[in-house]
């Protein structure tokens, strides 16, 4: 018999630590498949379309410049906050401190959350869109601010028409945005269905082929490894 038929030990070291390694890497891939069959990206997606419903600000981006949420809200708020430097609030007879926001936890420290229908008129106060209604903000515009000398704009007829014209606006992008990101989401269910269904069929491959490597592993050792057979065989060619 030749003296490396079973092969050198340096070489079955080699060949016990591949399959070791395959071992392994199959028992990690499937503990993480069981753990989580759902797509990772998916989920992620979802996690910033949530955040984005709930404030629209971060639907659009900065570069849009003024078309970009962050200042049509900041536009709007100079309609409704007198204590801003760019307020629109000039020469009033009474002035609102409203600022609005997408968001609740946005809201300035200095100023006061006033929850749907909330009085506080004239003092600092954090708004919530999605918290108020056209006839609630109507009501509350109805007579503050008032006798103010500009209105910022040719297109309305006063501080307090801006106030309502930009709420009902930002109030139904609000709407419209909530409704596309509940589709999108929709179509996520059924990506992800499929992506599920992918991860059970791999999980049953690597249960198989696992089934294949350990018994192989598990023999090398006992028959073929330092330990077994080449062991014995080593000794031999000693005499």
């Amino acid at each position: 018999m030749a003296s490396n038929a079973f092969g050198t030990s340096t070489g079955n070291s080699d060949y016990l630590d591949k399959l070791y390694n395959v071992s392994n890497i199959l028992v990690d891939t499937k503990n993480q498949i069981m753990s989580n069959k759902n797509s990772m990206a998916i989920t992620a997606i979802n996690f910033r379309l949530d955040i984005s419903k709930k404030n629209i600000i971060l639907t659009t981006d900065t570069r849009l410049n003024s078309d970009a949420l962050i200042n049509q809200f900041l536009e709007w708020i100079a309609y409704t906050d007198s204590s801003l430097s760019g307020t629109y609030q000039k020469g009033c007879s009474s002035n609102t401190k409203d600022y609005w926001v997408s968001d609740q936890s946005t809201c300035p420290a200095s100023y006061t959350y006033v929850p749907t229908g909330g009085s506080g008129v004239g003092s600092p106060s954090c708004l919530v869109l999605s918290e108020w209604t056209s006839a609630q903000v109507s009501s509350r515009y109805a007579t503050v601010p008032a006798g103010c000398a500009a209105t910022g704009s040719s297109d309305f007829s006063t501080v307090s028409n801006a106030a309502n014209t930009y709420f009902n606006a930002m109030s139904a992008y609000s709407s419209d945005n909530s409704k596309l990101i509940d589709e999108i989401k929709n179509e996520h269910v059924t990506i992800n269905s499929s992506f599920t269904s992918m991860a059970e069929k791999l999980l049953d491959l690597l249960t198989k082929v696992e089934g294949i490597i350990t018994p192989l592993v598990d023999i090398f050792k006992k028959f073929v490894g330092n330990s077994g057979l080449f062991s014995i065989l080593n000794c031999c060619k000693n005499f």
